[in-house]
């Protein structure tokens, strides 16, 4: 029998149970309808299948920026974008209660060192905010009262000096700050001791 591929691709042979063993498909094995045996690969449009957390899920949508990493390949980033979000949540080897969301990336980059079915990492970016002044999160303290602004203990000449912030975009570890601070200002990353009654000023945090 014959079969032609309507695409131009990369023949990937996919492995098949033989006894207690898994091997390529070759002459004599026995397929049945419907079975994956073999596909073909289109290099020019190659995709990351990946799962997000379905907390992070919401945040994304079609069309994001991303950086895609092989792990074969230490030092190799490739551009991407969101292709596709699942509507629904899957269970992986996480526990139960952290289901994830299966997403598509699609590399906007060729490369020959790229294979179907390597592992990869991805980070999509969902805001950018250029020439920005960075804080680490550590340093940023929220007050205890509703509506009460973030604020953070700026080092002068008198010891730390509490300072109000607005923030913008945001990491994990830092946050830019549209007003409040200037670039190269010192930040305490703990809660400085504070002055008894009477004093002034306060110490360096350890």
């Amino acid at each position: 029998m014959v079969l032609k591929s309507p695409i131009d691709g990369l023949v990937v042979m996919q492995a098949l149970r033989r006894g207690n063993e898994f091997a390529q498909v070759s002459k004599g094995d026995q397929v049945y309808p419907g079975q994956m045996f073999m596909q073909v690969v289109d290099s020019s449009s190659m995709v990351v299948n990946a799962n997000v957390n379905q907390v992070d899920a919401e945040l994304l949508r079609i069309g994001m920026k991303a950086t895609v990493r092989i792990d074969a390949y230490p030092g190799l980033e490739l551009p991407a974008h969101v292709y596709s979000i699942g509507a629904v949540p899957i269970a992986g080897r996480r526990p139960n209660f952290m289901r994830t969301i299966p997403i598509r990336l699609k590399l906007e980059q060729e490369d020959p060192r790229v294979l179907p079915d390597l592992s990869a990492s991805a980070e999509v970016l969902l805001e950018s905010q250029r020439q920005a002044t960075l804080a680490p999160l550590a340093a940023i303290f929220e007050g205890g009262d509703a509506g009460a602004k973030p604020f953070v203990y700026v080092r002068s000449a008198e010891g730390w000096r509490r300072q109000e912030v607005e923030l913008g975009t945001r990491s994990n570890v830092a946050a830019a700050v549209r007003s409040g601070l200037n670039k190269g200002d010192v930040v305490a990353l703990d809660m400085p001791p504070q002055p008894a009654p009477g004093e002034g000023g306060s110490k360096p945090p350890s």
